[in-house]
């Protein structure tokens, strides 16, 4: 029976998942199917495996793989089918490799690799997109959005609360908010948007 060497994640980016070992405790070859959107999806890989004399495998340059057939805004279950069994991961789609595992990541960051406020200015139309782990339920998320404010005359920020737009649920975890920024509130005359 061939199983991968390490358990898959319930929740991972393209990088994590490219080079996976398969140990099979003998030689005889094992087929491997990789569907995009679960048991049921698109195969995006279907091959006959050979290990080598001590039953180990390896599948190199997935991330490349899974990148070029994963939809651009959905979290979407990979399955990987070996000869007898099979392991899902819910795979977010992402093109840069990032040092944090997903369920890390995702836990304290937009889905961006911008670290801290992000610059803007009244009049810019900002997406912001984040992974939710669905923990059962069906709450909607509400991200705080903390705007910073500064008086160019005195030197004096201030930080208030800033509004969504809208908030899109794309399915699996994975939603957008847009901010307008034109929507925030200045706290007091003479302050302008800096960052949120």
């Amino acid at each position: 029976m061939a199983d991968f060497d390490e358990p898959l994640p319930s929740v991972a980016f393209p990088h994590e998942l490219d080079s996976l070992l398969l140990r099979t405790g003998d030689t005889d070859p094992y087929e491997i199917i990789v569907r995009v959107g679960g048991q049921n999806g698109t195969d995006i890989l279907n091959t006959t495996l050979y290990p080598d004399t001590d039953g180990i495998v390896v599948l190199s340059d997935l991330a490349e793989l899974l990148r070029e057939n994963l939809p651009d805004v959905n979290a979407t279950e990979v399955c990987f089918g070996l000869d007898d069994h099979s392991e899902s991961v819910l795979v977010i789609p992402g093109r840069a490799d990032i040092l944090d595992t997903a369920s890390d990541f995702t836990q304290s960051h937009f889905l961006t690799l911008l670290d801290g406020a992000k610059p803007t200015y009244i009049g810019a139309i900002e997406y912001l997109t984040f992974f939710v782990a669905q923990q059962g339920g069906d709450a909607t998320p509400s991200p705080v959005i903390i705007c910073l404010w500064v008086n160019p005359d005195t030197g004096l920020t201030l930080e208030t609360a800033g509004r969504r737009r809208t908030l899109t649920n794309y399915g699996s975890g994975l939603y957008t908010i847009c901010l307008l920024p034109e929507d925030f509130e200045a706290p007091d005359d003479g302050y302008i948007l800096h960052s949120f």
